[in-house]
């Protein structure tokens, strides 16, 4: 039972259970020829939720998911049981950021 206890506290303890697993990110170019940034949104401690924030993070103006993929896979356990994992991955490019109007010109009088 004090093992129990000391993996338990561990675990509390990481990284990963304050919020501060990142997903994994890589720069790419997008099927639209856009600079992009593909994630693996999924893993130990990983939601989507945690993808959306990370977009938001890299692209202050906004984002477009140009492509997201979930897949659930099986794996067999040596005691006769399956362990279910499930995979999300997000394929975002950034928005350009607004452009402002140039000022206007004064009539010089």
């Amino acid at each position: 039972m004090r093992k129990v206890l000391i993996v338990a506290a561990l675990v509390a303890a990481s990284p990963a259970s304050a919020g501060l697993v990142d997903p994994s990110v890589t720069s790419v170019t997008a099927p639209s020829g856009k600079p992009g940034y593909s994630m693996k949104c999924s893993g130990w401690m990983r939601t989507i939720e945690d993808c959306y924030k990370k977009a938001a993070e890299l692209c202050p103006h906004g984002y477009v998911i140009e492509n997201q993929q979930q897949s659930t896979q099986g794996i067999p356990q040596g005691n006769g049981s399956t362990v279910i994992i499930q995979r999300d991955y997000m394929l975002i490019t950034c928005k350009d950021a607004p452009k402002q109007d140039a000022p206007a010109e004064k009539n010089p009088d």
